[in-house]
């Protein structure tokens, strides 16, 4: 099973396109997610994840995926170099 879940918030105002010739609508953003463990609570360490949504609801959402709001991704983690 590959599930994740990240709580953050967004860095930047979601940028919508779509996928070749099928034309699916494909939406990016990038996620600033705070580790909960931290030895020194002055310097708080910050996860950058890039995300991806694909699918029918994705043009709608879109214009709510703004920067600075909070927001919870669930979905499955792919790792590509």
């Amino acid at each position: 099973m590959n599930k994740v879940i990240l709580a953050g918030r967004l860095v930047r105002d979601a940028e919508l396109g779509f996928i070749g010739s099928t034309g699916t609508p494909k939406m990016t953003f990038t996620l600033a997610v705070e580790r909960n463990y931290q030895k020194d609570k002055n310097n708080k360490k910050v996860d950058f994840i890039n995300c991806e949504m694909l699918g029918q609801h994705t043009e709608k959402l879109c214009q709510y995926v703004t920067k600075g709001k909070s927001i919870l991704v669930e979905g499955e983690l792919n790792i590509e170099q």
